[in-house]
């Protein structure tokens, strides 16, 4: 699979990581699948009621989903939820390994979808 990161939705998530910095941060991609490959060309943001910390992060899921539904809507369903990023503003660009457990676990209830 190849992550294509469009450069408005890049642009974002470097203002949004330098903003909390040097608290972690984070948020939700947006996109579309094309074939095996994902088109990022969306960020929806931490949210309002996000926890914003050095070594974690806990985003207002309850308005990410909002965001997601409202952009699915405004889009006729053409912007879809693609998977979720955070910064590590102290540490290397890669999972932590309090990351896999999460990421395992999201992907694990979202396949039920």
């Amino acid at each position: 699979m190849t992550i294509w990161l469009g450069r408005d939705a890049a642009q974002v998530i470097i203002e949004q990581a330098n903003t909390f910095f040097p608290l972690e941060t984070g948020g939700v991609l947006l996109g579309w699948r094309d074939g095996e490959d994902r088109v990022v060309v969306d960020i929806v943001g931490a949210g309002p009621k996000a926890l914003h910390g050095r070594h974690t992060f806990i985003p207002d899921h309850s308005w990410q989903v909002e965001q997601i539904d409202e952009a699915f809507r405004n889009t006729a369903g053409d912007l879809d939820y693609l998977g979720d990023w955070h910064s590590h503003p102290a540490g290397v660009a890669a999972m932590s390994s309090e990351d896999r457990p999460h990421s395992d676990a999201f992907r694990d209830e979202f396949a039920t979808l």
